[in-house]
């Protein structure tokens, strides 16, 4: 006889919702949840997803795919170009505003530790430091 979810579930504990980030390797993509209401995707492009609270429309998580690619390639695109390093220091700052314009229902608490946790800013920003170096 198969085993079923309730099965699988029964007698395990839970540690509870957590705001934390979570990177999957397998897929290469980190998501995090402000708020644990249930929610449905919002495609933004090939890299953004926004997880939308089913009851109010307003943004309660996202999804960012293909990270270390992304890190990966910004790390060989400075290396190979100096002048693109230049213009991928004055990206970031743009990176942020699309990433706090994705946000709109989050308090200004919460979109300073999105952003402050946003692994594609911080590899972006690693990157440029290690060009540097």
């Amino acid at each position: 006889m198969e085993q079923t979810l309730e099965d699988f579930l029964a007698g395990r504990e839970f540690e509870g919702f957590s705001t934390e980030p979570q990177y999957f390797r397998v897929g290469d993509y980190l998501t995090r949840f402000l708020d644990d209401a249930p929610a449905y995707e919002n495609p933004i492009d090939e890299t953004l997803t926004l997880y939308r609270s089913r009851a109010t429309d307003v943004a309660v998580g996202y999804k960012i795919s293909g990270v270390r690619v992304l890190a990966e390639k910004a790390a060989r695109l400075f290396a190979a170009a100096p002048a693109l390093l230049a213009a991928c220091e004055a990206a970031i700052p743009c990176l942020e505003t699309a990433v706090r314009a994705g946000l709109d229902g989050f308090t200004p608490q919460e979109v300073e530790a999105v952003l402050a946790s946003h692994r594609v800013l911080a590899l972006l920003r690693g990157a440029v430091q290690k060009a540097k170096e």
